[in-house]
């Protein structure tokens, strides 16, 4: 799973067959201590909006969180991070 946080959303006019009817939203991944990596484009299967930190299921977890299998989908926000980036810091 990764962590990131919603920069953007996506609207599209036309879909696949299969792909449902969440949102797409672009997601700026980050490392352990916050710092900002790529950003990707997932499906929103929660209420997370722009802003907000997130954990992002890939592959056949995202599509399995979605509930659709077979569905064209490579990632997938399945949880809201509480407490934004701070829940990003690890104690040692």
């Amino acid at each position: 799973m990764l962590v990131g946080r919603i920069v953007g959303t996506l609207t599209c006019s036309e879909r696949a067959d299969g792909f449902g009817g969440q949102a797409l939203m672009q997601v700026e991944l980050v490392g352990r201590s916050g710092e900002p990596g790529e950003t990707i484009v997932a499906c929103n299967a929660t209420t997370a909006g722009e802003g907000e930190y997130v954990v992002v299921a890939s592959g056949h977890a995202a599509r399995l969180a979605l509930g659709a299998p077979e569905a064209p989908v490579e990632a997938a926000i399945v949880a809201i991070l509480d407490g934004g980036r701070d829940a990003l810091r690890t104690t040692t």
